[in-house]
């Protein structure tokens, strides 16, 4: 029997609050929580955490590296170190008052390139100002830098908001392919998840926060604090191949920064404005072109010559319908050959189709393997990016295209506002210091008053470039000069030098850089006087020795060629460029090992560079070191799978083991050159070996059109007599002794076919001239010969 225990419930009494009670709880829990916030931001910001540096780029890294400024005294002015990429500038520490302080950032078009900064946007726009606002004070600081792309200047702005900006103008887009990266993962990012980054980034605590629970991935590239361009390596342009998936996360790293900087600006209450890059169309070829994937030797053969038809069409006196013709016949074999839109863009404003031209002049810049002209999306994106954000962006391509078809009648831009692929002319410049003062003017950043017009605009205009002498345009036409050689644009960089050398004499680096572009071009000879005279100028400069030694190599000049070779690398010993020239050099020479030695050293110092590679398996190759030289070029092979040369080298190492393999490496060579006269020339040799007379006289044929020489015309010859064609067998010889008329095996092989063919006394002249030259003869021959 259980019984119950009866409990006696006690009363509570509530705790009762009001309805102002409540708020005030709400608002001291606001405070309390606002005041633990600003607590841990001012604890961060003392220990350094979270500092925005930190978080600015998910795409690449960068090592540690000085300010731009530093202080000195009352000012900061710009480090020594780093005026090889930015103008000298300074401006006060404390802002006064009132004072208007703008930064201009972007590349070398920002910078004033070719000219400096003197006729720089931003000089221009500080002294319309200055002529506006008399009584005010205006600070425009020139950030712009020689080859900065825009990942560089994103960094740059978050050091450049601690000077107090009022305002940042940034024109960037051009140089988003010169820096050699990869990226391992490219981040897509929605526009609500931006925002809401974009939002929280203001405070440390949330990047904290950010940075611990949604880490980014490791960068695939670490840069340096010097901007590395891949047209700096000797390859140059070359050094660029069509790469698709790279060119998407180029374009979605752009975007990626433009947007950080629209959050850096808004962060800081700085006003920013974008201008859209512009690039020259008409009169400004592409740096590299590729064909398509798949293409046969017959069609790069059928494509050269129609292509080669319609360009020599298109310079000449022929109708614009003519070029077309053969322009279209090379579309239909390879669309993606950017020189070919070019030459058709080139066709159709001959032809007054202006319309068409204008597409195919993009088309050209587009497919452009080397992309040193801001891509459309790029250019494009600009303005998107700062329309959905309400920053004012310049649209420099429409209001130039504007001006070209008010005086030309359609809207491609040329030579008559760029200098080069992309460079503006000095009006141009004034053009965006304008439009720059209407966007401030409009966002209630200045005043313009009845002192500011047209007229005093022209004054100021005019008075600036009165002060100029022809030494100053005689130095832009030196930058420019080497800007285009830099870019390989070898023949338009030669105008600007020829004027600059008028008023230059006696300018070591002028000489050199001319003499580079002749030694290049072919022109030995002067390129010798030109570069002998920057040595005698600076006899210690490393890059003069260097490309002397070169041109003296081509002029079989071996000696002092490998002399001034080794001076460039007593001047500077981490010049693998000279260390690789130097090798090739001993290796023309004969001297084998020491050539080994020094490429073997080359490829330690620069192991990315397919050319050492192959230069080291060409010198192992003669030394008879087949295994190594087989490591050496496969390894130039995986560095540059689309280099001819590489295949042929190593069809020549295969052709000793392995014939079949060795035909296939020929041909991969003439599927990458259909021009290439060794990959025709040792086919033709096989072809024949193996009484596949056809294709071997083809193959021999094409060699002798491309490179007629004495040997190509003996073995064509022989092909023609193996085959029963004698006549064109005698017809081949004769054209080999033209060439050579001391060649002793061509002068018995021609006599041996006049014999064949019964013309004894035509015959013996060549075989005695053989024999009394030294030449040994077949016993048969020489019995031919005998009393």
């Amino acid at each position: 029997m259980s019984s119950k225990v009866k409990t006696k419930k006690v009363k509570t009494s509530k705790v009762q609050t009001t309805g102002r009670q409540k708020a005030l709880l709400g608002v001291f829990g606001v405070v309390l929580t606002l005041l633990l916030l600003a607590v841990a931001e001012g604890l961060l910001a003392l220990l350094g955490v979270g500092d925005q540096e930190r978080f600015a780029d998910p795409f690449v890294g960068f090592d540690a590296s000085p300010t731009l400024f530093e202080r000195v005294g009352d000012e900061y002015v710009t480090r020594p170190e780093k005026l090889a990429f930015f103008n000298a500038q300074r401006f006060p520490v404390e802002k006064e008052a009132g004072t208007l302080r703008i930064m201009a950032l972007g590349g070398s078009t920002t910078a004033g390139r070719p000219y400096d900064d003197h006729l720089s946007f931003s000089r221009w726009l500080e002294r319309y100002l200055d002529a506006a606002e008399p009584m005010r004070q205006h600070e425009v600081i020139n950030a712009g830098a020689i080859s900065y792309a825009s990942y560089r200047v994103t960094r740059l702005m978050l050091e450049l908001v601690r000077y107090e900006p009022d305002v940042f103008v940034v024109l960037t887009g051009h140089n988003e392919f010169l820096e050699e990266r990869t990226y391992r993962e490219v981040r897509q990012e929605d526009g609500a998840r931006r925002r809401l980054r974009s939002g929280l980034s203001r405070f440390r605590l949330s990047r904290l926060a950010w940075e611990t629970l949604a880490p980014e991935p490791e960068p695939a590239t670490q840069l340096g604090d010097a901007v590395q361009t891949r047209l700096d390596v000797w390859n140059g342009v070359q050094a660029y191949t069509r790469d698709d998936e790279l060119r998407r996360s180029v374009v979605a790293h752009f975007k990626d920064n433009v947007g950080r900087m629209i959050e850096i600006a808004e962060a800081h209450d700085v006003e920013l404005i974008f201008v859209q890059p512009v690039s020259n169309l008409k009169d400004f070829s592409p740096f590299k072109s590729e064909h398509r994937d798949g293409l046969t030797p017959d069609e790069r053969i059928r494509f050269r010559s129609a292509y080669e038809s319609g360009v020599a069409a298109t310079a000449g006196s022929a109708k614009a319908g003519s070029a077309l013709a053969f322009l279209d016949e090379a579309l239909a074999i390879d669309d993606g050959y950017a020189a070919l839109h070019y030459a058709r863009g080139r066709a159709f404003l001959e032809a007054g189709d202006t319309e068409a031209a204008h597409q195919a002049f993009m088309a050209a810049k587009e497919l452009d393997v080397a992309p040193l002209r801001a891509l459309e999306e790029v250019t494009d994106f600009v303005a998107e990016a700062a329309g959905a954000a309400g920053v004012p962006v310049i649209e420099l391509p429409r209001l130039l295209g504007d001006a070209n078809e008010r005086s030309l009648g359609h809207r491609i831009l040329g030579n008559e506002f760029l200098l080069d692929h992309v460079h503006p002319e000095v009006a141009v410049h004034s053009r965006v210091a304008e439009e720059l003062m209407q966007v401030l003017a409009a966002a209630g950043l200045m005043g313009i008053g009845p002192e500011w017009s047209p007229r005093r605009r022209s004054e100021v205009y005019e008075s600036v470039l009165g002060e100029l002498d022809e030494a100053y345009y005689a130095q832009r036409d030196l930058n420019l000069g080497k800007v285009l050689g830099w870019a390989g644009k070898l023949v338009e960089a030669e105008a600007p030098l020829i004027r600059a050398r008028q008023h230059l004499a006696g300018n070591a680096d002028l000489h050199l850089t001319l003499g580079t572009l002749w030694q290049k071009t072919g022109r030995l000879p002067e390129a010798v006087q030109e570069l002998e005279r920057a040595v005698e100028l600076v006899p210690e400069l490393p890059e003069a020795r260097f490309n002397l030694g070169v041109t003296y190599g081509k002029l079989r000049r071996s000696a002092e060629a490998v002399a001034e070779l080794r001076e460039a690398l007593r001047l500077r010993p981490d010049y693998p460029e000279a260390r690789h020239n130097l090798g090739v050099m001993l290796r023309e020479a004969g001297d084998l090992e020491a050539a080994i030695a020094e490429l073997a050293r080359a490829r330690s110092e620069r192991p990315e560079a397919p050319e050492v590679h192959r230069a080291l398996g060409v010198a192992l190759s003669q030394a008879e070191r087949w295994a190594d030289a087989e490591q050496a070029l496969g390894e130039a092979r995986r560095l540059d799978p689309v280099d001819p040369e590489v295949y042929y080298r190593l069809g020549i190492l295969r052709a000793r083991t392995n014939v079949e393999e060795a035909v296939e490496l020929y041909e991969r060579a003439l599927v990458l050159d259909a021009r290439h006269v060794g990959a025709h020339t040792n086919l033709g040799i096989l072809r024949s070996m193996a009484g596949q007379w056809e294709p071997a006289r083809r193959h021999l044929e094409t060699a002798a059109a491309l490179a007629p020489s004495p040997s190509t015309y003996l073995n064509l010859g022989v092909v023609y007599e193996n085959s029963g064609d004698l006549a064109g067998a005698e017809r081949v010889f004769r054209e080999g002794l033209a060439l050579d008329p001391e060649n002793n095996r061509l002068r018995v092989t021609l006599g041996i076919v006049l014999l064949v063919t019964g013309r004894r006394d035509e015959a013996i002249p060549y075989l005695e001239a053989a024999r009394a030259a030294g030449h040994e003869l077949p016993p048969t021959l020489k019995t031919v010969l005998s009393p």
